[in-house]
């Protein structure tokens, strides 16, 4: 179990979930509450898809210096080299793949859209 878990791509992609999906916690939480006021919930919820439109338009910098930094941190301690996915490369004839602007672009940005949309 210690090989499958101990590699780069399920660190950054815990980082980005657990970045991401923080974002939904308070809101999760309020909705969960047995007497609801629709007038919180729905500020909580437009308030939340602005967070969200924040990250994406300023991807770029939120990616590398929040979520990017955090897996590295963590890769690190546990003595794994950030890369991207060999076969990601293969498939597509890079011979080298910036692994930051690859989990940005493949990764947090299709995920990031993916919870706006629902």
């Amino acid at each position: 179990l210690y090989h499958p878990i101990n590699t780069f791509e399920t660190i950054i992609c815990t980082c980005i979930a657990c970045f991401l999906l923080g974002e939904v916690t308070p809101l999760s939480r309020l909705l969960q509450t047995p007497t609801i006021d629709f007038g919180i919930a729905h500020h909580h919820v437009s308030s939340l898809l602005k967070t969200f439109d924040a990250r994406e338009a300023d991807a770029i910098n939120y990616f590398k210096n929040i979520v990017f930094e955090q897996a590295k941190e963590i890769a690190k301690e546990l003595l794994v080299q950030s890369t991207a996915p060999r076969t990601y490369q293969r498939r597509h004839g890079q011979d080298i793949l910036d692994p930051e602007e690859f989990y940005r672009d493949q990764v947090f940005l299709p995920f990031l859209r993916e919870l706006k949309a629902n």
